[in-house]
């Protein structure tokens, strides 16, 4: 909807009249430009509403406690608790199930 209102704008600044035969509008017509402004102002309204239902959605996700974009790092005190497990001779499977973390962080962090 908004591409459609930018075209329409711009074809109205070029002084260019739009007749759409089906729908009714034609642009050059008092009639055609309150349609124009109508189009204008619920593409504005849906605009503000997705923007508002985001937002809601947003903070419910928050106050869910879910978080987003790039992954959490492993905390120093799980690295050095990988490190120690894996000196005292626990295989990676064992570590990977008491510290519910991947092999691949294991490995990251015995180096």
């Amino acid at each position: 909807m908004k591409n459609l209102v930018d075209v329409l704008t711009e074809l109205r600044d070029l002084k260019i009249d739009i007749f759409a035969q089906q729908q009714g509008i034609d642009t050059g017509t008092q009639m055609g430009a309150m349609m124009f402004s109508f189009i204008s102002i619920f593409s504005e309204f849906e605009t503000n509403l997705r923007r508002e239902r985001q937002m809601l959605g947003i903070q419910k996700a928050r106050a869910a406690g879910k978080t987003w974009g790039g992954r959490q790092r492993t905390s120093e005190e799980k690295v050095e608790k990988i490190r120690t497990m894996k000196s005292k001779g626990f295989t990676v499977r064992d570590i990977c199930k008491k510290l519910q973390v991947s092999p691949n962080t294991i490995y990251a962090a015995i180096g």
